[in-house]
């Protein structure tokens, strides 16, 4: 019998108690310190904090959206007079676990990235159109956006193509990191070697062997793992028309190229490429995902998610946004590279069993790179001409990585992204689409609850709160409406793309 009680609700006011499965050391980051009383209601704040183990190693716009006033903000929602019971320290008006469910990055052709993750990455993926086009008024079959689909270990990695505004500006910065990247030299290092995710395979060899017969330019490294010292082996793709490389890492690879593995250039972020985890806890997870190095996609290994990176101007900054508006503790490292600092996490997946490590990227005075800063002004540009307070959209806000925050209701979120002015749009799931999400199909009694805050987030990489609503914060005019790829305002109350 299945119970009624859904796995991210809060029960009865008590904290559940997670454990990693694995003996890696476990952190309590946050203790539960009070709750959020809303005008329109109260709703307790009971939540539990992530589990997680210790990591060993340390440009104007044509037209801006429609923006409220705090003061408006305030007058609508009662948040005058709703203080957070936390302080300064610690803002959060209680504790709670976050779970890493997704990867989502823009993309000039999802078509053609699924035949890449399956032919390139051994990923499952499936093609996806995103909002009919018939729903603005238009006579016609198309779709307003589509979207691959790819899995690994049932860990999602979603690359969009869309019409939001500004149109054409992200595939333009794509197509200069793709550029930056070049054909992947193994002397070579770039600023956007970090704008990453790293899966994690036993051998590499099968990977080498489809890369070399397909074409497809690599990079081979072998490294140190900080975490006992063992040799581990990455290898590395761009994929075209998103900007991001792929790593694989992996504890062995055939005598016959092991040649090819050479050390990591001076101009790389060691610490960045680095997954922080124990060889023999990559392997367990691996094996608990039911890895198998036969029966992957395309005749490859099955793989798991264990990194995410992305280049930042400021680590320090970037981990500051984290904990203010996320809740998570970012450590700061800037000590253990001369060549680059970071601030970086470790999450539990969704999908589990298994953690990845989550990191922003700085390269040091001496190294810095204005591209970088470029972009991120860029991203962080559009954003505040397109985005506002529960309105609005643009095309980097596909850029993201997704976090299920569990045991909390996306409600209490809301007030501490206002507080700290930071621009969002909550939603529920696109039409037809819930059933394709790991969170919203677990129960078919809350479809209509489920759903994201999709926030600006910081360092041009946005943070996608999901979860479940219960309507006491985003009603009336906040109403999270299904998020509707055919209208600039994401929400279908206003001309069409």
């Amino acid at each position: 019998m299945v119970s009624d009680q859904h796995p991210l609700l809060p029960s009865d006011g008590k904290v559940e108690e997670s454990t990693n499965g694995s003996s890696f050391p476990v952190r309590r980051i946050a203790a539960r310190v009070g709750m959020v009383a809303l005008a329109c209601g109260a709703i307790a704040a009971t939540i539990s904090v992530a589990n997680k183990p210790e990591a060993k190693s340390s440009t104007a716009l044509a037209q801006t959206a429609p923006m409220k006033t705090m003061a408006e903000m305030d007058l609508e929602k009662g948040l005058a007079s709703s203080a957070p019971s936390g302080n300064a320290e610690n803002p959060w008006p209680g504790s709670h676990e976050v779970l890493l469910y997704k990867r989502t990055m823009p993309t000039a052709t999802p078509a053609a990235d699924c035949q890449f993750m399956t032919e390139v990455l051994g990923f499952q993926c499936s093609y996806l159109g995103l909002t009919d086009a018939s729903e603005s008024g238009k006579s016609t079959d198309a779709t307003c956006g589509a979207r691959a689909q790819g899995t690994a270990s049932e860990f999602s990695y979603h690359l969009i193509r869309d019409m939001f505004h500004p149109q054409g500006v992200a595939e333009k910065e794509i197509a200069k990191i793709d550029s930056i990247h070049g054909e992947m030299k193994q002397d070579e290092w770039d600023p956007f070697m970090v704008y990453s995710v790293s899966n994690f395979v036993p051998d590499l060899s099968d990977f080498v062997e489809q890369w070399k017969k397909l074409g497809v330019n690599f990079r081979s490294h072998s490294y140190t793992n900080t975490a006992d010292s063992t040799t581990m082996y990455v290898g590395m793709v761009a994929m075209p028309s998103t900007g991001a490389i792929f790593e694989m890492h992996a504890l062995t690879v055939d005598e016959k190229y092991k040649h090819l593995f050479t050390s990591l250039p001076d101009a790389a972020c060691g610490i960045a490429v680095d997954t922080g985890f124990e060889a023999s806890t990559l392997h367990k997870w691996w094996t608990e995902n039911k890895g198998d190095m036969n029966h992957g996609i395309d005749g490859l290994p099955d793989s798991i998610v264990v990194k995410i990176t992305h280049p930042t101007t400021a680590a320090k900054h970037a981990s500051n946004w984290m904990f203010q508006n996320a809740g998570l503790d970012f450590e700061v490292d800037e000590k253990s590279s001369s060549v680059c600092s970071t601030a970086s996490t470790v999450l539990k997946t969704f999908s589990g069993p298994g953690y990845a490590k989550v990191a922003f990227v700085e390269l040091k005075t001496e190294h810095a790179d204005e591209r970088v800063t470029d972009y991120v002004k860029l991203i962080e540009g559009t954003h505040a001409n397109w985005v506002g307070t529960q309105t609005g959209w643009d095309r980097f806000m596909d850029n993201h990585i997704g976090l299920v925050y569990k045991n909390q209701f996306l409600d209490a979120l809301a007030p501490q992204l206002i507080r700290n002015s930071v621009r969002f749009h909550a939603h529920q799931p696109s039409a037809g689409l819930s059933e394709e999400d790991p969170v919203c199909n677990l129960y078919d009694t809350i479809v209509d609850q489920c759903g994201s805050i999709w926030t600006e987030g910081v360092s041009g990489l946005g943070i996608e709160m999901h979860g479940l609503f219960d309507y006491n914060f985003f009603e009336g005019d906040f109403y999270p409406t299904s998020l509707d790829f055919c209208h600039v305002s994401s929400s279908g109350d206003d001309e069409a793309s």
